[in-house]
């Protein structure tokens, strides 16, 4: 049935060869088509979210059929790790998938806020730290990357503005969505750290920030 993932859209998705299916009431795997592709895979930590690093493969859906949503098994080296949710992805669209977490990484997230008011314009400024602590406890370096989130006005009454000599390292990308990306290399057994400074300031009749 068509849903909103697939934007309502009918598929009638055929398999290559008959295909017999047990009248048992339970669900039945039936191959309908397959392909191999490059990937590329990178160690990723959204802080906000979740301390854990999670190694990340991004390729292309290089198939015949586009891939529907739904939940997938995901099988490394060592076999099967657990499941995911694959979104849906047309003919040649990118797809991003998660093959959980490295154990050997970990980071800790500290924010801090200090809110301040004039009393002249009533204009709100709010001094905004974020400060992440990346441990590897690994034999071996890690090239990791970590995403944090600043807001992005909408308005004119509200700026943002990120602070290029107080954040360190300087982020490797700022993305418009406001995704603020730092790119990592952790030798084995050391800790690094990074600060992400920005300020949000606001008009006194601003409400909801």
């Amino acid at each position: 049935m068509p849903g909103l993932d697939d934007g309502g859209e009918v598929r009638v998705l055929r398999a290559p060869r008959r295909t017999t299916v047990p009248s048992d009431g339970q669900p039945h795997r039936v191959a309908v088509s397959s392909f191999e592709g490059p990937a590329e895979l990178e160690l990723v930590c959204t802080p906000e979210l979740s301390p854990l690093v999670s190694l990340v493969a991004r390729f292309d859906n290089l198939g015949q059929e586009p891939l529907l949503a739904g939940p997938v098994d995901l099988v490394r080296d060592s076999g099967f790790v657990g499941r995911a949710q694959l979104k849906y992805a047309g003919v040649k669209e990118r797809v991003k998938l998660s093959f959980g977490s490295e154990d050997s990484l970990r980071v800790v997230r500290d924010r801090l806020d200090k809110p301040d008011e004039s009393r002249l314009t009533g204009r709100r400024t709010t001094h905004c730290e974020v400060k992440l602590f990346v441990s590897n406890t690994g034999p071996k370096a890690e090239k990791v990357a970590l995403e944090e989130r600043i807001l992005v006005s909408e308005v004119k009454e509200v700026e943002v503005r990120l602070l290029p000599k107080e954040t360190r390292p300087a982020p490797a990308n700022v993305s418009k969505d406001g995704i603020v990306r730092f790119e990592l290399s952790v030798p084995p057994h050391e800790q690094q750290k990074v600060e992400l400074v920005y300020e949000i300031s606001a008009a006194g009749k601003v409400a909801g920030l």
